[in-house]
């Protein structure tokens, strides 16, 4: 996703802060427009277009010449921009240093009651402070984001004047002026981060019965201490004062321990609402006031206004118990005798920062109760006479600090009767009124399905259509309405039902989108979860006038692209019989088809095709149109197609995450081992730990307990304990910023995994530190010790664990769950380069059955790569005992299938009835060799010593993946982990290698290939010699007469497993995963089958422009030369015994 689109709609995300970011479209614009008309001036609009262009259609000298006499203009419209946005941030700064001054004053005397505070933790003054913690650090949080997200605005500006002016002034322009500024220099919002999650601890310290964590740590106590002298005014000082009423300054020594009182009589009040005997009960409610209240003031001076007095003590007291679990029957009793001294417009000053809620927003907020009676009797006063009009309308349209009205809560908590009392008044201002997070009572009652609720709003005069969030909005407030519809979350929810009742009433809603640019109807098809109601849901939207065609406004998708990314296979045909279009393109140029076979989904595959005939879709990339290289065919697609000014900025390289353009141009590799593209040096025998997390936040599960306080994880710390390997840090969420295209895109590159290269597993152990989003103080801990990674028989090399997180108080706070991988370096005498030329350093032209066809010079000139001509298919298998094997089947064939990896040799011999290292002396060609393997198993050096020494071999090393081993089952011994067994094959292939050397031949090439993903990245790992292959075999094509594509395990052991129902959930390796998993292991290819490269050849671009090759396999067909040189962009072929390879295939 380009930068503009993702600041836009961050924005819409923060509405505070809505309108306050840099205008980066606008900088965007005003480049271009410099470009055009020099006489710009800097206060000049920049909304009107004259003429629409393409800047890369201009000659680049007269770009430079323009923008440079422009220059001033455009800096000084960065600088009122920078200025603009600290002008802000010195508000909200301040804003946030009063409120946590005042919150930390009302801790500190709240703590100050000493032996009182383990009593008092269930009071509704630590409620109060609980709440309030917890929303100043959220508003902490968005104030980071905001300074954050200018930050990368400022950069990405600067670039784009860079790269259109020939200018290098990024650098020396955020050096000298942007980073110099107090929003990005001061770090008083971290401090108030840290300080207020302390302060959140101590809460949580006093919520589990322990002493306060303040009393043994001074210097988080310093620093709380140091943020509240920091202010430069009395700001604080000034906000207090005022919070404080003049009866409570006056009463101070009196009403000292007011909060004491109150809670005592609070509980005393819920104690006596228990009472089974109903009489008693009634009794003691009625006459409360009187025994209990009242009498506190008995003794009182005469100068003291006793009834304001006992009037504010049951205000309040009446005020707490409106959001208790007391039943409406007991509080209403207790309100008959409490009446005269109750405030209906009651709202605690001092609780101004952190609720602002009236008796009215408690009772709507009451979850068990009606609380109806409370509004009965305010508007039966206002009947009488004893209640203004304005008095009672502001009490119905009184907003908190979410900036929720009654209304807002009683929608939410379903609570019909109230809703409709509301609505009778004719007294709201308005029942579409947004909350801090801009959700209206409909949205609040669409999202927790109160139907009936739903029906009421609608139906109410004001909700018409120009009140509702609509397409044409435009100001700032309408505009970020319209991105939460109400028709649009209805379809997020898959709720067919309200998005019934909300096309029942008239509303144009169809075409509004979301933060991220998606209609009702592309809602549906990505977030679509039951089947039925997501049909319904589609045909509803479709019936009512939703095009199945329409393009979102930011990935530029119809619906059926997210229906077919998120495997939405009901979606996908429902969208198809009402008309989908399967020829259309994304910007990248992929078709909904693409998309199908790059996330390789074969069930939504298989209902595409009857669609893609009937469609007579054409096929616009066939196989010679990829003829020239992918960066040839980019350039001729931009060349043919001039996007205009306001276009043009889609189009900018740099915001590109994923394009042509990125593909770095091939080059001669260097003469030593390629760094680049193994990521180690071979010479230095390290061992490989890789921690990997889970995608988004799901490595942290935090224990659900509602008295838990923790801020949200935004950062992990991962320290080994090795002196010289420096702290590696994971921003979180992993993978899953921003949505572009078939994939989640993090903004941050973060993958989830961390690679450390270690001498030994000894005394290795890891530390685990969790941060929140921003400042510095610790959420958890945890730690991995050196037991967990010795002596552990992982037998593919990789170890899932959980972790307990502790707390710095070391009470367990949840788990963190990782997954580590280890490869051992080769342990015997590795194939020196030196001597043994490897595949990416070679000369040879590669021959397929001519040994005098290769070259005998080793030190010639670096040119090319040694795959070429044909190499010659050998499957390797393991034996219980840890002999390797050459076989055709993971099983041996008979009455009774056996896996292979279950028989030791001995077993094996007395089965098949003959031994297996008797190899026939003479093995003429390829052709004899696949007729030995079909008939017979082979120990797999004994065979190896027979072959042709010119013979160029692929080894397909078969190992079963976890999920088979877990399903099929398929047992595996402890003489067959992944490291040994590489080990083993390795020791033979080199041992030969030399073999030949000495015996005056050349070496034999040879690659690698397998299903199993961890295979390959272990081979790659312990040796740069030989090429590597990832190869998928899990999907099948199919074979006339057959016309459905099917799916195996990668091992083809379908028919092996008991339950075969758990196969489609199984190792879903797609194309889009392998690629993915290739790059970042460094393997040289992958192998896809060709039916699917054929069905829709654009794949082969996408695989290609990743650096990676490419090898197209067939099922029992023979591959020639011939067929390989009719798809130029191929670098190979596989068939049933043989691998092809072009002669011209350059590395680099």
């Amino acid at each position: 996703m380009k930068f503009g689109k993702y600041l836009e709609s961050r924005q819409l995300e923060l509405p505070d802060y809505n309108g306050h970011f840099i205008d980066y479209k606008s900088l965007k614009k005003l480049i271009k427009q410099l470009v055009v008309s020099p006489s710009i001036l800097a206060g000049s609009s920049l909304a009107e277009d004259t003429t629409h262009f393409d800047l890369d259609s201009i000659d680049e000298t007269i770009i430079y010449q323009r923008l440079q006499e422009n220059k001033s203009t455009f800096f000084f419209r960065l600088d009122r921009e920078l200025e603009k946005i600290n002008s802000f941030y010195m508000e909200k700064e301040l804003d946030l240093t009063v409120k946590f001054n005042i919150l930390n004053s009302k801790f500190q005397d709240y703590c100050q009651v000493g032996q009182q505070i383990v009593s008092k933790k269930n009071s509704n003054s630590f409620r109060n402070i609980y709440d309030a913690f917890l929303k100043l650090q959220t508003d902490l949080n968005e104030l980071e984001q905001y300074i954050e997200l200018n930050r990368t605005g400022f950069s990405k500006a600067l670039k784009k004047w860079d790269k259109r002016s020939h200018s290098h002034e990024k650098e020396f322009y955020l050096a000298t002026v942007v980073t110099v500024q107090p929003i990005f220099t001061r770090n008083k919002v971290a401090q108030l981060n840290d300080a207020t999650l302390t302060i959140l601890m101590e809460l949580n310290d006093m919520q589990n019965n322990s002493p306060p964590s303040r009393v043994n740590n001074d210097n988080d106590s310093n620093k709380i201490n140091n943020i509240r002298n920091a202010s430069t005014d009395d700001t604080d000082k000034i906000v207090m004062d005022r919070l404080r009423t003049p009866n409570q300054q006056t009463t101070d020594t009196l009403l000292e321990d007011t909060e004491e009182k109150i809670d005592h009589w609070y509980i005393e009040v819920i104690n006596t609402s228990n009472l089974r005997d109903e009489t008693r009960r009634r009794d003691l409610l009625s006459t409360f006031i009187e025994l209990h209240i009242k009498k506190e003031l008995e003794n009182v001076s005469n100068t003291i206004d006793v009834d304001t007095i006992l009037k504010g003590w049951i205000t309040r007291l009446f005020f707490l118990l409106m959001s208790s679990n007391m039943t409406d029957e007991s509080l209403f009793e207790f309100y008959k005798s409490a009446k005269q001294y109750i405030n209906l417009s009651y709202c605690d000053e001092a609780d101004q920062v952190y609720s602002r809620k009236n008796i009215l927003h408690e009772a709507c907020n009451c979850p068990r109760q009606s609380r109806i009676f409370i509004l009965q009797d305010a508007i039966q006063q206002f009947e009488e006479g004893k209640f203004s009009l304005e008095s009672l309308k502001a009490l119905l349209n009184a907003k908190d600090i979410h900036l929720r009205i009654p209304l807002h809560y009683a929608c939410e908590g379903g609570k019909l009767d109230f809703v409709q009392l509301l609505l009778q008044t004719k007294l709201m201002n308005s029942v579409n009124t947004p909350d801090n997070v801009m959700q209206t009572p409909l949205l609040l009652a669409l999202i927790n399905n109160h139907l009936e609720i739903m029906k009421l709003l609608l139906q109410e005069e004001q909700l018409t259509l120009e009140s509702l969030p609509s397409s044409s909005s435009s100001s700032s407030s309408s505009s970020s309405l319209k991105y939460l519809s109400p028709l649009n979350v209805a379809c997020q929810y898959n709720n067919f039902e309200a998005a019934e009742l909300l096309l029942a009433a008239d509303i144009n809603l169809l075409n509004v989108s979301d933060t991220k640019g998606l209609t009702p109807l592309h809602i549906v098809a990505k977030n679509g979860t039951n089947e039925t109601n997501s049909r319904k849901l589609v045909q509803l939207l479709i019936q009512k006038g939703a095009n199945p065609n329409a393009l979102d406004t930011f990935n530029k998708w119809t619906p059926i692209f997210y229906a077919i990314q998120r495997g939405q296979r009901e979606i996908v045909d429902e969208l198809l019989k009402n008309g989908a279009d399967l020829a259309i393109k994304d910007d990248e140029n992929r078709s909904p088809l693409h998309l199908t076979i790059w996330e390789s989904n074969i069930q939504v595959l298989n209902t595409l095709l009857p669609y893609l005939k009937k469609q007579s879709v054409p096929r616009i990339d066939t196989v010679a149109s990829l003829s020239k290289p992918p960066v040839q065919q980019q350039q001729q697609q931009i060349d043919s197609s001039i996007p205009d000014i306001d276009n043009l900025s889609d189009l900018d390289e740099e915001d590109m995450d994923d394009g042509y353009k990125d593909v770095s141009e091939f080059t001669l590799p260097p003469p030593i081992i390629p760094l680049r593209k193994y990521g180690h040096n071979f010479l230095e025998k390290k061992i490989l730990v890789k921690i990997s997390l889970p995608m988004g936040n799901d490595c942290i599960q935090l224990n659900k307990d509602k008295n838990l306080i923790l801020a949200t994880p935004g950062r992990v710390t991962i320290t080994p304990n090795i002196s010289d390997m420096l702290p590696r840090n994971i921003i979180l969420p992993i993978g899953k910023d921003i949505e572009e295209g078939s994939e989640e895109i993090n903004i941050t590159g973060e993958t989830g995994q961390i690679i450390f290269q270690v001498d030994s597993l000894k005394d290795f152990a890891i530390d685990f530190e969790i941060f929140p989003i921003f400042g510095s103080k610790l959420i958890a801990k945890s730690a991995a010790m050196s037991q967990l990674f010795n002596n552990v028989n992982l037998l593919n090399s990789i170890r899932t664990l959980t972790l307990p997180l502790f707390d710095t108080r070391l009470n367990t706070i949840g788990s963190f769950l990782f997954q580590f991988q280890i490869i051992f370096p080769y342990p015997g005498k590795p194939l020196q380069i030196t001597k043994y030329e490897p595949y990416w350093k070679s000369t040879n032209t590669g021959s397929s059955n001519n040994a005098d066809s290769i070259k005998n010079d080793q030190h010639q000139l670096i040119t090319s790569s040694s795959l070429g001509g044909t190499f010659v298919n050998i499957k390797i298998y393991g034996l219980n005992d840890g002999t390797i094997i050459c076989a055709s089947d993971l099983y041996l064939k008979g009455k009774m299938n056996m896996f292979l990896n279950d028989l030791t040799r001995d077993q094996l011999e007395t089965m098949c009835g003959y031994d297996i290292t008797d190899v026939p002396s003479v093995v003429e060609d390829e052709q004899d060799l696949q007729s030995l393997l079909i008939s017979r198993i082979f120990q797999f050096d004994s065979l190896l010593s027979r072959l042709p020494k010119w013979m160029q071999l692929v080894f397909e090393v078969c190992y079963p993946t976890q999920n088979e081993r877990e399903n099929i089952p398929v047992k595996m011994s402890r003489y067959m982990d992944m490291n040994k067994y590489i080990d083993g094959i390795l020791h033979i292939i080199f041992e030969h290698e030399r073999e030949l050397r000495h015996s005056g031949g050349n070496i034999r090439s040879i690659v690698f290939q397998s299903v199993n993903s961890n295979i390959c990245s272990i081979l790659n790992w312990k040796q740069p010699n030989f090429p590597v292959f990832l190869s998928l075999n899990s999907i099948l094509v199919p074979v006339l007469p057959e016309t459905n594509f099917r799916s195996n395990t990668p091992n083809r052991l379908l028919k092996m497993e008991v339950n075969k129902d758990k196969c489609e959930s199984w190792d879903k390796i797609g194309i889009h995963s392998m690629v993915d998993f290739s790059v970042s292991n460094n393997l040289l290819g992958i192998i896809i089958p060709a039916g699917i490269l054929e069905l829709c050849p654009s794949i082969v671009s996408s695989i290609k422009k990743r650096g990676l090759l490419l090898v197209g396999s067939y099922e029992d067909k023979t591959v020639n030369m011939s067929i390989l040189n009719e798809m130029p962009l191929m670098n190979g072929l596989q068939g049933n015994s043989e691998l092809i390879f072009k002669e011209d295939i350059n590395m680099y």
